[in-house]
């Protein structure tokens, strides 16, 4: 069976050739984070 895509590894910016794509993960991590515990706690902009 021929194959029809490419498996990425765990850095999609890795993946689609950005520049410095572990910094760009490690923000991208960052901000579900912080958005996670935003969510949870109910926290609003007013």
């Amino acid at each position: 069976m021929k194959q029809d895509y490419t498996e990425g590894s765990d850095n999609i910016f890795k993946d689609l050739g950005s520049a410095n794509p572990e910094e760009k993960l490690a923000k991208a991590e960052l901000i579900f984070i912080i958005n996670k515990i935003i969510s949870e706690k109910g926290i609003t902009q007013t």
